[in-house]
């Protein structure tokens, strides 16, 4: 074969490639899939049989509490004084009041012989059974067992108790619960639907049966069970398999009653028992093959959908090779759309790039006109408290001192501003600031009283100056100079025409005496005419006996800078 020959490689459709790339993806999920369905029936399988052996062991503790019943009832008779004093015509209206509820009662003698007989048929002979009466007054315990023969009803049993007087067994006791009373228990047992249940005394007869084709009874009853449900009267409980009355295969339960050698005995069908797993395993593969079809089938689809956009973008690239205009519509592929778009979505990074280099040159210039505005303010502030303060000192440790105060006070108001970004601060915010270096952390000699107010940067800038003066003061000469000293600091809105105003007071109590100073230095300019004059208000300071007493009245909208949320604050 020549170079210039070469086989041509065959190629598939697309849609081909992706179902197979579909089904060996699936393969290993329908597998896993598969073997999980397995050991779920399985597990399944074994729930349910679990439950079978938990309804057996309900229906023999109902039996036993039904016989324990019964048996209380007949060891309080045995215990009757009547029988100690051998009264039998006393005993036997006693044992009558419960023969009223169906129940009957025999007491025999060692020779068998009936000494009490509460049944409706005197004349009939007892036809006591020997041999648990005899097993009775050999081992003086109570026995539960078959009564059939003497009352003529196939699924009648007694409990045998044996009656002592002065520690020797003189006689035995029957008592027969009504026909019924097992039976009774069976059906107010709870059992799901399609499940038999049987109770089995010791003789292999059968006291109770409810079989869900026959209702909650049958004409076995009395009779001897079947082979099946006779395997397990060896043992106190188990699990095992057995056929049914239609010859179905089942699976069946028993457990031994605690009292006596009686079983519950509880079975179901295997199609009965397997039924819902059966139908949920069924689902699930049904689910299986419906997602595989389905994927086959996206496959295909998806196939076409790449197909066609691939051949526009192949059109687009023979008009690009031409210099034609380009000219594509969205489609359903990412990747393809991302490729149209490359080139204008560059443009428009590049544009959105430039628009924000304005923007931030923009922002960076309102930044600093707004720092070189509040520097300013700043500045001007300081250099009045310098000027103010060198003014009313007269030596340079005084000016040096007072000074580094109020710069401190103004720095706690910053800080209190640039950790709210300079929106404001809370008049509670600000009072707790100026009054820390003045006070301890835990120190209650301070109250505060107002609704929450945000005071805009300046506002809170002036009123934390004369909160300072006035805390200066009362450390020195006020309310602070003493440990009785208390303080309250209240504010409040008024609704006032033609504006809201703020009312704000300071009052001092149990402090020293308060006599007005001979004369008035920084700290009183402040507190009175710099706080009225920037926030366009009137301040007041009252030199009162028992304390000084400061108030503050100015404009709402001077001090806060969002109406609305103030007011409904102040108002709440």
């Amino acid at each position: 074969m020549g170079a210039g020959r070469t086989r041509a490689r065959r190629d598939v459709p697309l849609a081909w490639l992706l179902a197979f790339l579909i089904l060996a993806s699936v393969a290993p999920l329908v597998l896993i899939g598969a073997y999980t369905i397995m050991r779920w029936a399985d597990v399944e399988h074994a729930a349910e049989v679990g439950r079978v052996s938990e309804v057996a062991h309900t229906l023999a503790q109902a039996v036993d509490r039904e016989l324990r019943s019964h048996s209380e009832t007949a060891e309080v008779l045995a215990a009757s004084r009547a029988l100690v004093k051998a009264n039998f015509q006393a005993f036997d209206e006693q044992a009558r009041a419960l023969s009223a509820r169906g129940g009957h009662v025999v007491l025999v003698d060692r020779a068998l012989r009936p000494l009490v007989d509460t049944r409706d048929e005197p004349d009939r002979p007892a036809e006591v059974r020997a041999n648990p009466v005899e097993q009775v007054f050999a081992s003086g315990r109570m026995k539960v067992g078959n009564a059939g023969p003497m009352t003529g009803e196939p699924n009648r049993f007694a409990i045998y108790v044996p009656v002592s007087v002065e520690r020797e067994v003189r006689s035995v006791l029957m008592l027969m619960p009504p026909p019924a009373t097992i039976q009774n228990v069976l059906k107010q047992t709870y059992r799901p639907e399609g499940w038999s249940a049987a109770i089995i005394d010791g003789e292999g007869r059968v006291i109770a049966r409810s079989l869900p084709e026959r209702g909650e009874g049958d004409t076995r009853v009395g009779r001897a069970a079947s082979p099946g449900l006779l395997a397990p009267r060896t043992e106190s409980e188990g699990v095992l398999t057995v056929s049914d009355l239609d010859g179905q295969q089942a699976v069946a339960a028993y457990r031994r009653s605690g009292l006596n050698d009686w079983h519950a005995v509880v079975w179901v069908p295997k199609a009965v028992l397997e039924a819902p797993s059966n139908q949920r395993r069924n689902a699930v593969l049904a689910l299986l093959g419906l997602t595989t079809l389905v994927s086959i089938g996206a496959a295909f689809f998806g196939a076409h959908l790449i197909n066609r956009s691939t051949r526009r973008t192949v059109n687009a690239a023979r008009a690009l090779g031409e210099g034609a205009p380009i000219s594509l519509k969205p489609t359903l592929i990412r990747e393809d759309n991302l490729v149209c778009r490359a080139m204008a979505d560059a443009a428009q990074i590049i544009a959105a790039r430039e628009d924000a280099l304005h923007e931030s040159a923009r922002q960076m210039g309102f930044v600093m006109r707004e720092l070189s505005h509040r520097s300013k303010n700043l500045l001007t502030v300081v250099q009045s408290m310098a000027r103010q303060t060198g003014r009313h000192t007269s030596d340079a440790a005084e000016f040096q001192a007072r000074f580094e105060d109020r710069i401190s006070s103004l720095a706690r108001s910053h800080d209190l501003l640039v950790a709210r970004n300079w929106t404001g601060a809370t008049i509670a915010e600000l009072v707790e600031r100026q009054l820390m270096p003045f006070l301890d952390a835990a120190n209650d000699r301070v109250s505060l009283d107002g609704p929450t107010l945000l005071l805009r940067p300046d506002a809170a800038q002036n009123i934390g100056m004369a909160l300072h003066e006035l805390a200066t003061n009362a450390s020195k000469h006020g309310a602070l100079s003493v440990p009785s000293g208390c303080i309250r600091v209240a504010w409040r809105v008024e609704e006032a025409a033609p504006e809201p105003r703020l009312h704000m007071s300071w009052e001092e109590t149990d402090g020293p005496p308060v006599t007005p100073p001979e004369r008035r230095g920084f700290g009183h300019v402040v507190i009175e005419r710099m706080v009225s004059m920037a926030l366009r208000g009137s301040a007041r300071l009252d030199w009162k006996p028992d304390g000084v007493a400061w108030t503050l009245d100015v404009p709402l909208a001077a001090v806060c800078e969002h109406m609305d949320q103030p007011i409904a604050a102040a108002a709440a």
